[in-house]
């Protein structure tokens, strides 16, 4: 039974995925530097209000994965072409956290073994 609703849980998490991006539009979307459990930092051309709300669309392009969640701009920085703006997470399921926390030490491990094969 655990797994057939586990099983049920990931068909809906790719039906998700599949609505976010569908409701995607290129004026709104940024690339991601970084991200966690607890936020992330994305590049701007324009620069964001500290303190403001925001809506975030975060897709995993390893994972297949994607997470809708409200954020809250804490700084907006200059950086090379445009801003770098860091976004703590206000609003999030503990289960697109966990996810997001996965995902970011797959990425980390990823890194990791690049740098040791290039030594």
């Amino acid at each position: 039974m655990a797994n057939y609703l586990q099983q049920q849980a990931k068909k809906l998490d790719l039906l998700l995925h599949y609505v976010l991006q569908q409701q995607d539009t290129v004026a709104h979307r940024f690339f991601t530097k970084s991200y966690g459990g607890a936020g992330l930092s994305f590049a701007s051309e324009s620069p964001f209000t500290a303190l403001q709300v925001v809506e975030v669309k975060l897709f995993l392009a390893e994972n297949a994965g994607a997470v809708y969640c409200y954020g809250q701009i804490l700084s907006c920085e200059p950086a090379d072409n445009g801003y770098l703006v860091n976004v703590v997470f206000r609003q999030i399921r503990e289960e697109d956290r966990e996810l997001l926390v996965r995902a970011s030490l797959q990425q980390q491990s990823r890194q990791l073994k690049l740098k040791a094969e290039q030594r």
